[in-house]
């Protein structure tokens, strides 16, 4: 969610930028620390017994198309990267800087977009994770931030899958 942002004079007549600052209700509280404090380690631990018996945890992360500028898209993307890493406990991540959820995988990333890729720690783009994968003979784990983060197309996930 993007915070909106509101420009403003304040009582000295200096132009000020403000912004809306969303807080978790108290009710929430308890069930957030649980989702922290209970559910990422046992995640977490599931993970490294299936990384234990030989599996790979492939993250992957994408970028809608829009109007971000190559910066925040690349800020945005390093953020989803490290969550991966730390989170997820992905050994390798990929990443597709400007895609929809409903491309097929395979046409992702046709068109290298190096100005980007650049300044993003990962792996490589969609295309050198299908490349990677198909090199592989180790099994494999695909792990993305949350279902349209991978695709929202599920004749081209049932394809991918195959």
């Amino acid at each position: 969610m993007e915070a909106t942002s509101k420009r403003k004079m304040n009582e000295a007549g200096q132009k000020v930028t403000t912004r809306l600052l969303y807080a978790l209700k108290d009710k929430f509280v308890e069930a957030a620390l649980e989702d922290i404090v209970v559910h990422l380690p046992r995640y977490q631990g599931s993970l490294k017994k299936t990384k234990e018996a030989g599996y790979e945890v492939i993250g992957y992360a994408r970028k809608s198309k829009g109007e971000k500028d190559d910066m925040k898209r690349r800020c945005l993307l390093n953020l989803m990267v490290e969550k991966l890493k730390t989170r997820s406990l992905a050994d390798r991540v990929f990443v597709s800087p400007i895609s929809s959820a409903g491309d097929p995988f395979n046409k992702r990333d046709e068109k290298k977009r190096e100005e980007v890729m650049t300044h993003i720690v990962a792996n490589g783009d969609t295309q050198d994770m299908l490349r990677y994968i198909s090199d592989k003979e180790k099994k494999i784990i695909l792990v993305a931030i949350d279902y349209a983060g991978l695709t929202t197309n599920c004749e081209d996930m049932k394809s991918f899958l195959r």
